[in-house]
């Protein structure tokens, strides 16, 4: 499963997208792992944890377009 595509977030905000579980969340893929939230009032999202020495400045989540879907690829 790969970062969600521009064609996931229109999906999304136009309120049509039948199969956005499968691209939230955290998915293991080769060479990493990808992350997708929805978090339309949040003002700063990351991922962090003991692989990054628990800092939350160093895996943030861009915005995906205006309905607030963050994403980012560990």
């Amino acid at each position: 499963m790969g970062l969600l595509s521009d064609q996931d977030a229109y999906l999304f905000e136009e309120g049509t997208h039948l199969r956005l579980g499968d691209s939230l969340g955290a998915h293991v893929v080769e060479g990493g792992t990808n992350f997708a939230v929805w978090a339309p009032n949040a003002r700063y999202v990351s991922v962090f944890g003991e692989f990054n020495a628990w800092n939350k400045r160093a895996a943030p989540l861009a915005s995906r377009g205006q309905a607030g879907l963050c994403t980012t690829a560990l």
